[in-house]
């Protein structure tokens, strides 16, 4: 090989690795926030899609959003041809399109790829120079989308804290000595372990609180008199780069918290994100119009402007929403009834839901010209997948009795963001008495099973049907109504144990000092309209008796093994056939043989 040759075939593999860097197979360098041109985002996790948003906006890089396979070519062909370097975050196999990189590399762009995983949070804010972190919790998406405006503002970077482990998520706070906001409900074991840091813990008691708690804090720090209202159930691009801060609506109502807030603030406009909540904000708008006599001037976001304008007037991209993984509270009347004997209307209201919900039922009632209104003062609970039936009473005539009905509903107390409305034309007349009777007898909290244990007793002389609700039991430190999962159906005088499961740290073992237990029961299994209520301190056991006796057992038989063969094993004389019984293997028999464990 000639001089020249060798020559020629150095100076090729130094030009190969120049071109690596910007090959779609290159690990990205630690300097993440610098050299980037644009940011595609090409994943189906929310997640990245999330932490590509936020590392956008932080460093002000035009950034597109992949949200269908479709959307796919329209994206790569609006691209900016004069900024070549394009990142593009997509995991290996939960990618929205896969040809990408194919199509970036035909339109003449470099393609840098950034593997989506667990952790690519981390490297995002490990490259960037940020000066706070925000730590959240992924099982619950809208408080991610809550805290984003706040992010940007305050250059922080947002980590869930339940896919970073803890001791890499302190070593980041730790090195780059940042500070720290909790942000809603994280793991006991994340608030302890940051605990050292003095963090800022954001958590008013719930979805809106918190919101809410979040938007006052924004304007602490810039002046400012705009919000955009969604119900944080999807994740829109406008939504994180957003120079102005997210307020939740509900799907189908307003909580009072939030039309509070915004009639004595000086939010004067409001951008709607969302088509389907169009009527959530008309009637927000028109009662805080009639009760507060505030106006409050709302726009509907539908569509944003095309990267890139070739014409004088361009036509507006439609907007693309990812639905989040939030399970939405369902809520259903099974059915009505007024009892003559008892002078109640019998309300049974189904959970088809995967979650307990909470709900606040109110009726208008009329009969002829005679009207009543009844209805729930306080929220009351039904468990996943179960049935209710709730009593109110109702002095009015039965006959061509009708109702409109109004169940607000959420799956929390003060979260109640849903409603259902439904026409009764004609409510049933029925005549039947309920003479059930029950005592709660104790309550006992297993360590090993995580479960409260109660005993419940029938004194009465029919059979009565009931579950159990334990009101504001602290959960990770949080206040909770936890309930049975079933009813439970108890014979005349007989006694019960029904058990309500809940996993209780040494902090809420110490903090549930007294647990309010409420009883529902009823002769019939569907109308447990009765209640008991019973205060006990709280007692916890490590073993039931059944494990005793079992552990009592195990340990006899231990014992007898032991002292019968006292630890000894069998030997055998592989030659002449003799044995020995001894601790240790005897190395040879005087008659020259080895010997064989038996």
């Amino acid at each position: 090989m000639t001089m020249k040759q060798i020559a020629i075939e150095a100076a090729a593999v130094f030009l190969l690795l120049l071109m690596l860097p910007f090959s779609s197979a290159s690990p990205l360098t630690p300097d993440i926030g610098v050299g980037f041109d644009q940011v595609i985002i090409n994943s189906q996790d929310w997640e990245d899609m999330y932490h590509g948003l936020l590392f956008a906006a932080l460093t002000q890089t035009p950034v597109d959003l992949i949200a269908t396979p479709q959307s796919a070519l329209a994206v790569t062909a609006a691209l900016d041809k004069k900024a070549p370097r394009v990142l593009v975050l997509e995991p290996r196999r939960q990618r929205q399109y896969i040809g990408v990189q194919r199509l970036l590399h035909d339109q003449g762009l470099i393609p840098i790829s950034l593997p989506g995983t667990g952790s690519i949070g981390v490297q995002f804010a490990q490259g960037l120079p940020l000066e706070q972190l925000i730590i959240t919790d992924s099982r619950y998406p809208y408080n991610a989308i809550a805290v984003a405006p706040y992010a940007i503002q305050q250059r922080a970077f947002v980590l869930f804290a339940d896919d970073v482990p803890l001791e890499e998520l302190v070593s980041l706070v730790s090195e780059h000595n940042l500070s720290v906001t909790i942000y809603g409900i994280v793991d006991a074991a994340v608030t302890d372990a940051l605990a050292p840091y003095d963090p800022l813990v954001i958590d008013e008691g719930g979805k809106f609180e918190n919101n809410i708690h979040v938007v006052e804090l924004f304007y602490e720090r810039s002046a400012g008199d705009q919000v955009v209202l969604t119900n944080g159930e999807f994740l829109e691009a406008g939504l994180i780069d957003s120079d102005v801060p997210v307020l939740f609506i509900g799907r189908t109502n307003v909580p009072q918290q939030v039309e509070e807030y915004l009639a004595t603030s000086g939010i004067s406009t409001a951008v709607l994100v969302g088509n389907y909540l169009g009527d959530v904000a008309s009637r927000l708008k028109k009662r805080l119009k009639d009760e507060y006599g505030k106006d409050l001037f709302v726009v509907a976001k539908v569509g944003r402007t095309p990267r890139l304008v070739t014409q004088q007037f361009a036509t507006p991209v439609a907007l693309e929403y990812v639905p989040l993984p939030i399970i939405v509270p369902e809520m259903e009347i099974d059915s009505m009834n007024y009892n003559r004997l008892t002078n109640q209307l019998e309300v049974t209201y189904d959970n088809p839901s995967l979650i307990p919900v909470f709900f606040l039922g109110s009726f208008a009632l009329q009969s002829g010209d005679e009207r009543l209104s009844v209805g729930d003062e306080e929220p009351r609970l039904i468990a996943a997948g179960q049935r209710k039936t709730v009593l109110y009473d109702a002095a009015i005539a039965p006959e061509g009795l009708r109702a409109d009905a109004v169940v607000l509903f959420g799956d929390y107390p003060r979260a109640l963001e849903n409603s259902l409305r439904q026409t009764f034309e004609v409510i049933p007349v029925i005549e039947i008495p309920d003479y059930a009777e029950l005592e709660v007898r104790g309550m006992v909290y297993d360590r090993v099973d995580d479960a409260f244990y109660i005993s419940l007793h029938n004194p009465g002389d029919v059979p009565t049907y009931a579950n159990v609700e334990l009101i504001d039991v602290v959960v990770d430190g949080l206040p909770v109504t936890l309930g049975t999962q079933r009813t439970s159906l108890l014979a005349p005088g007989a006694t019960k144990e029904v058990y309500v499961r809940a996993e209780l740290s040494k902090l809420d073992l110490l903090e549930n000092e007294e647990v309010l237990v409420r009883a529902f029961y009823g002769q019939r299994e569907q109308v447990l309209f009765k209640s008991v209520e019973e205060v006990f301190p709280l007692r916890t056991r490590l073993i039931k008796g059944a494990y005793l006796v079992g552990g009592v057992v195990v340990v006899a038989l231990v014992l007898l093994i032991f002292l019968l063969f006292g630890g000894k094993r069998t030997y055998v004389c592989d030659r002449c056939g003799v044995r020995v019984r001894t601790k240790r293997r005897p190395r040879r028999h005087h008659c020259g043989g080895r010997f064989r464990r038996k």
